[in-house]
This record gives C-alpha cells, structure tokens and sequence, in this order.
C-alpha cells in the first residue's frame, strides 16, 4: 500500500527493482570485486553520470520523478479528509476511478468507475442498481461512458453537485462531486491545483532530493 498510484511508472517498479537487487548482488561477489573496481572510474561511473544526465532531460523522466509527491499532494491529501468527513457521519461511500492512494485513506466501501476495483463492476458491469446499492455520497469523475450513462445521472437525482476539481497534473483533474461543499475538500482541490505546476528542471531536482520512502506513512 505504500507504493501507490503506480509509482515510478505502472509496473516499472517491479520489473526494475529486482534487476537492481540482483546487480547489487553480482557486484558484491567476492571475485567481482577486484575487475569491478578496476573498471569503475575508467567506465562505468562516466557512463552512468552521462545515462543519468540523458535521462533527467527528458520530459517524461521528469513527469515520472515528480509524479508521486504531486500525487500524494493531491489524491493522499483527498483521501485523509474524505476520512475525516466520513468519522464524522458525512460520508459514507464514495465512487473514484481507482484503488489507490485516495480511496485507501479514505477507508470507507469505494465503487471503481473504471470497473477493476470493485468486483461486481468487473463482473457484470456499472449499473443504476450497483451504484445505489452502495449508496455513493461522494464523487470524482472524468468523462466516460459509465460516467455519463450510470454516474452523472445518479449523482444528480441524489443532490449532489460539483464542488472543485482535483488536480493530478496539470493537465489532469477529476470534478468532485457532493452534497455539500465542504471546506476541507475545497481547501485540498485549491492546494492540488498549486502544486500541478508544469514539470522542469528545478522541480525534477527538488523531487531527487527526498527518497520516495520519506513519503510513506
């Protein structure tokens, strides 16, 4: 649960960090050693500075690298308060295109709109029944057929209008939809969308300059 939202990349994480647990280990070998350390500075230290140096300039290096602080920004932060509301009888279910980091703060039922988090959704399916039978309270959207065959209307015929939109990029946002405009849910959308900021130079570096682990709570 800590490696959430797909950090660094949708399943990068898993290919590419055994690889590297296993290179650690070959290294470390007792007869590597010696040839190893012989060829280090000569090669593979240049190699790796001018791979690194290739790679940050990238955009999308730089998207991945500032992705998951920025996500935990906005979904982590949503997520905690949608909690808090919901100790304090407001909410009780909500409905969010994911299973990561906003609906497991929040920690109450959660209908994936996206259909592979909620079971029934990926069996039979976003229906009128499926939706009311959990009782959604709460709502971040974006634009779908099930959100604008099932979702949309629903929220509608219960009262619920949109309160502010939450930033994951951006260009990213999903609307959030309630009964009531909370302010501790407004407060969060105001932050995430001051913290979306187009990724650069400065901010790839800020992101580098904390471990990933530093996040995790």
């Amino acid at each position: 649960s800590s490696l959430m939202m797909n950090y660094a990349t949708r399943f990068g994480y898993q290919t590419f960090a055994p690889l590297v647990l296993l290179a650690f280990y070959v290294v470390s070998l007792k007869e590597n050693r010696a040839a190893l350390s012989a060829r280090w500075v000569k090669y593979f230290a240049p190699a790796l500075a001018i791979s690194m140096l290739f790679l940050l300039s990238l955009p999308e290096a730089n998207q991945m690298i500032a992705y998951y602080p920025k996500v935990l920004a906005s979904h982590g932060r949503f997520g905690t308060a949608v909690n808090a509301l919901s100790k304090a009888g407001k909410v009780s279910a909500i409905a969010v295109g994911d299973s990561g980091v906003l609906p497991f703060n929040a920690g109450v039922p959660n209908l994936d709109t996206v259909k592979l988090g909620t079971h029934l959704g990926a069996t039979v399916g976003i229906t009128r029944e499926l939706v009311e039978k959990y009782g959604v309270d709460l709502a971040l959207i974006r634009d779908s057929r099930v959100v604008g065959d099932v979702i949309r209307p629903y929220l509608r015929r219960n009262g619920m209008v949109h309160i502010c939109d939450l930033y994951t990029r951006a260009d990213y946002y999903n609307e959030v939809w309630a009964k009531e405009a909370y302010p501790s849910l407004l407060s969060v959308c105001k932050k995430s969308l001051s913290t979306q900021s187009p990724e650069d130079w400065n901010s790839t570096v800020r992101a580098l300059g904390t471990a990933p682990w530093a996040y995790w709570r």
